[in-house]
């Protein structure tokens, strides 16, 4: 029998689910929200199909061994499982799934990597998240929760303050943020639903006073979060993912954005096009639990 693994990506909205056996099988997206506990959620997908180990990664910190969703009435505990189990956070699962990535499931807006040095993997969406291979082993980070410092040490017009995070600015709720900072100071938009900021700011950023210094604040912000990240952790490489990201790529090639954090860190940069890195590191650290 081939060693499966169950493998799972675990977000407060939506779940994705798959069975690992050295490549990813047909993947299920259910509301996170439709099981309470990572022992249900595995029984509503499996119907009874057998696996040798399971592996989930989650959005929010591991301790200990388990997740508890801070958005959602969720718990992820392994000891439910009855087969080895193991909870990673969903960077670190990511991470985990570079390792597996082929040369077209990556962008490289600066040409195409080598493999060289360590490498920041970081995901920008509904928050600012990161782990770090060095040496083949990964770290989760938590870079989202740092404090925000300009590299110029300016305050990019009133909206750095004391206590201003990484992910206050970088990440979808930043954009959110943004807007409504120099809302205060230019005409405002039309009135448009908060999920639809990133797309109205991509749309308008040469021609709308508000959007074009939104969108050089948001570059900026994730400009300099990249570098200060490359630099602490001496990273050779930095792999983006996430759906914020992911829509920006364009524009911030345009903007010279990549040109940027490349001559400033040295590293070689890519974005991740694959839809389930998470779900490829699970699987390759499910197999891991498998006992020979």
């Amino acid at each position: 029998m081939s060693e499966r693994v169950l493998v799972g990506d675990i977000g407060g909205t939506n779940s994705r689910w798959a069975i690992f056996d050295g490549t990813l099988g047909p993947v299920s997206v259910t509301k996170t929200r439709d099981a309470h506990s990572l022992g249900q959620a595995a029984h509503q997908f499996l119907q009874g199909r057998d696996v040798q180990a399971c592996c989930v990664a989650v959005a929010g910190p591991v301790e200990n061994g388990k997740a508890v969703l801070t958005n959602a009435d969720w718990v992820a505990d392994p000891g439910a499982m009855g087969v080895p189990t193991r909870i990673l956070n969903d960077l670190e699962g990511a991470a985990y799934g570079v390792g597996l990535l082929e040369q077209h499931d990556v962008h490289w807006p600066l040409g195409v990597s080598p493999h060289v040095g360590d490498t920041l993997v970081l995901g920008v969406g509904t928050g600012f998240g990161g782990a770090v291979i060095q040496d083949g082993q990964v770290t989760p980070l938590e870079p989202g929760h740092e404090i925000f410092v300009p590299a110029d040490g300016g305050d990019l017009d009133g909206l750095v303050l004391e206590g201003t995070t990484v992910e206050h600015l970088v990440s979808g709720p930043g954009l959110l943020r943004i807007v409504r900072h120099f809302g205060s100071k230019y005409p405002a938009p039309p009135d448009i639903p908060d999920a639809n900021v990133s797309d109205w700011l991509l749309l308008n950023a040469e021609t709308d006073p508000l959007a074009q210094v939104a969108c050089h604040a948001f570059r900026q912000a994730f400009i300099d979060a990249s570098v200060a990240l490359a630099d602490r952790w001496g990273a050779g490489r930095i792999l983006y993912m996430g759906g914020v990201v992911e829509g920006w790529t364009e524009h911030l090639t345009r903007a010279g954005a990549w040109e940027e954090i490349g001559s400033r860190t040295g590293c070689h940069l890519g974005v991740v096009r694959h839809p389930y890195p998470g779900l490829l590191g699970a699987g390759r650290v499910g197999q891991s639990l498998i006992p020979s």
